[in-house]
């Protein structure tokens, strides 16, 4: 059940970047493919098989990358750490919001980020005020700033946003 005490726990930015975690949930979520590709190809294109990599320079051909060997077990290195932490989040995330999942505030994070419906529409789904609406979605808040709490990349969301967990392509 959700805490009836909601003392001031977390800053207004800390529960605007949860919810800003949660809006791009799908995203996020795609960033697991994309750590994984990006991963692939660095593991396909980094030597012969049996070795985990070779110095590579820039070449007209498709298989070579033009980073260094040091650099390039660096990111192999980095984006294996960067996905484990990242599906980690996703999973600890996912079981601690089972734990609310019969009450108000697991269906107002329903509504609002997995059905994608605005403030207006989640309220009159809900048959709910509007002011009712925003008590409902702080408390709703506090169970997944207690989640991203628990992990060092849940911490950095909770300082950054979510752009501290989405994936950009090495360049």
């Amino acid at each position: 059940m959700i805490r009836a005490n909601l003392s001031n726990e977390y800053t207004l930015d800390q529960l605007r970047n949860a919810e800003d975690f949660l809006s791009r949930i799908d995203e996020i979520c795609y960033s697991l493919v994309k750590l994984r590709r990006e991963y692939s190809a660095l593991i396909t294109s980094s030597g012969p098989k049996g070795y985990v990599c070779q110095s590579v320079e820039c070449g007209p051909q498709k298989s070579t990358c033009g980073i260094s060997a040091e650099l390039l077990t660096r990111r192999i290195s980095e984006l294996s750490s960067r996905y484990h932490q990242l599906y980690d989040l996703l999973c600890l995330l996912k079981q601690d919001l089972k734990k609310i999942s019969k009450t108000k505030e697991f269906m107002l994070l329903y509504l609002r980020f997995k059905k994608g419906l605005n403030a207006a529409e989640t309220t009159a789904r809900m048959n709910s005020s509007v002011r009712n609406y925003y008590r409902i979605r702080q408390r709703a808040l506090y169970p997944v700033c207690e989640s991203l709490l628990k992990t060092e990349l849940g911490r950095k969301v909770l300082q950054n946003g979510s752009s501290a967990v989405l994936h950009r392509y090495f360049r």
